[in-house]
């Protein structure tokens, strides 16, 4: 299952106008994926394994394969992590009116953050006081990249399909049986 997260988060070009950089991903932060009606966080270490495996990751502009901003296989995209998030760094080609587009719309403030597509390999579930909480321990970093419109205007937003994840449906359903029970027994 591909999961893409639209997250509100710093994005600009740098000041000497070199690069499109952002932060796709911040570490320790906790936001709600309202399909799934639950909270999720990414462990710092969630994309080592796949960003170790040396495979190509693609900066697109708004997720779209058409509009390849950098590629890390060719150089022309850095994407890292560091004890802030996961970051990367596209260096400007003023050739490329994708480039152009860009740069204008983050200028402009049109595009207020950044977004990643993952596979997510292990994830754990729990209970927290906000509900249920997803945390995101290994994924497979697909692609990530600007976008023009987050979804929550807050400061973090997410776009995701519904989760049918089997692990999560199993568990999901044992806390509604717990809950039952509790009611049952007025604990």
């Amino acid at each position: 299952m591909e999961c893409k997260r639209s997250i509100q988060t710093e994005i600009r070009v740098s000041a000497d106008g070199k690069y499109i950089e952002g932060i796709a991903s911040r570490f320790g932060s906790y936001y709600h994926v309202p399909q799934e009606d639950c909270y999720e966080t990414v462990k710092p270490y969630a994309f080592q394994r796949s960003l170790a495996s040396g495979r190509d990751i693609t900066v697109n502009y708004d997720h779209d394969k058409h509009s390849v901003l950098g590629s890390t296989e060719l150089g022309t995209a850095k994407v890292w992590v560091d004890e802030e998030g996961l970051k990367y760094r596209v260096k400007f080609d003023a050739e490329d009116p994708d480039h152009q587009r860009v740069r204008a719309k983050i200028n402009s403030g049109l595009i207020k953050g950044s977004s990643f597509v993952f596979h997510p390999i292990k994830r754990r579930y729990s209970r927290s006081q906000q509900g249920v909480l997803q945390t995101i321990e290994e994924a497979e970093l697909l692609d990530l990249g600007p976008v023009i419109l987050p979804c929550d205007p807050t400061s973090v937003a997410y776009v995701r399909s519904i989760n049918t994840d089997p692990e999560y449906l199993l568990w999901l359903e044992s806390e509604k049986r717990i809950r039952k029970f509790k009611e049952s027994c007025n604990i």
